[in-house]
């Protein structure tokens, strides 16, 4: 069965076959965007053992480790060993600016799934500028040379911000993934912080920056005249949160992903199959809450990433509008040309 076919069956069945875990708030950089707390957390060892035992006995498969930045965990060859002895398939999430000898022996010889990579500039001088790190774009590039040599499956993507914006419009990142023959992901929604504070979204680029990239060549073109061409009406979020997938925060409290942090469960001295259920119910009421919204109603939704994790993020409300994703999604159809 391939991977995309046994996701279909997991959501289908209600059964846990994902799960993101958010190692430490901890990291290297200091990106203005970041949606990291300003306190910051980290599991013990011991408890992300016993989240991945628990994990192993529900049945899951997929572990995706991220952060903050999880591979400068003194423990992290620790972690990851013990995740890949139990037959886990472990992704990691990261800024890739460091990682250690002993890791990389070990990455040669047991092959992660896959590393998604963030590129925060495309050179030092940018990466000093956004992340605060000297050197980062060195680190960066020695080590996505390292993983390509040694034929480690990595993605790339990175966000548009107003930091990054200029160096990604005129070509620079595409060209760092050139020569590894990849493409970057480009994500232009920009939100607040998991502690209340929205000081990161002044990093938002203006609905038409982003139109203006989305159609800055002819797939980007092709892409949004063909989605605004099949704009349609939706009954609810397409979401596998809490159906397939979950994810554990840094300390230890479940929810259906990392950015729903309306609800969270206990999820370490709990019996896994209450925890399933209170993420099913969080999944429904998620659902509900977009049915309740005023976004359920509007013509544009399925060209849209509103849903009730990024409201509440923006404005403490799980129904409520994002009115910037509202003015993207105008912008997306007036750029487009099609009415």
């Amino acid at each position: 069965m391939k991977i995309d076919d046994l996701r279909t069956y997991a959501f289908n069945q209600n059964l846990p076959l994902d799960v993101n875990i958010e190692l430490t708030q901890k990291c290297n950089f200091k990106c203005p965007h970041c949606y990291c707390p300003e306190d910051k957390s980290y599991l013990s060892l011991e408890s992300i053992k016993k989240i991945i035992d628990k994990c192993h006995k529900a049945g899951v498969l997929f572990i995706n480790f991220t952060g903050g930045e999880a591979m400068l965990r003194k423990d992290f060859l620790t972690i990851y060993r013990y995740a890949k002895s139990l037959g886990f398939m472990v992704s990691i999430q990261s800024n890739l600016s460091y990682i250690s000898d002993n890791l990389k022996s070990e990455f040669i010889s047991f092959k992660p799934k896959n590393i998604a990579v963030t590129i925060y500039g495309s050179s030092d001088g940018e990466y000093l500028s956004f992340t605060g790190m000297k050197n980062g774009y060195t680190n960066v590039i020695n080590n996505l040379n390292f993983l390509w040599e040694n034929n480690i499956s990595f993605s790339l993507k990175a966000a548009l911000t107003k930091g990054t914006y200029q160096s990604i419009l005129s070509g620079q990142y595409d060209q760092i993934a050139s020569k590894y023959g990849k493409e970057i992901t480009y994500d232009g929604v920009i939100f607040g912080r998991k502690d209340g504070d929205i000081t990161s979204i002044s990093q938002r680029l203006s609905p038409e920056e982003i139109v203006i990239f989305d159609r800055s060549d002819k797939d980007g073109t092709i892409f949004w005249n063909e989605k605004i061409h099949e704009i349609c009406g939706q009954d609810g979020i397409k979401c596998g949160g809490g159906i397939s997938s979950f994810s554990i925060d840094s300390v230890g409290y479940a929810s259906i992903c990392s950015l729903y942090i309306s609800e969270k469960f206990e999820f370490l001295e709990r019996d896994f199959n209450d925890v399933w259920r209170d993420l099913n119910l969080s999944h429904q009421r998620m659902q509900q809450n977009y049915k309740n919204s005023q976004c359920s109603n509007c013509n544009k939704k399925s060209i849209c990433r509103w849903c009730s994790a990024y409201s509440v993020l923006e404005h403490g409300d799980p129904k409520k509008p994002v009115q910037f994703m509202c003015n993207l999604a105008e912008a997306r159809v007036v750029g487009s040309g099609i009415r």
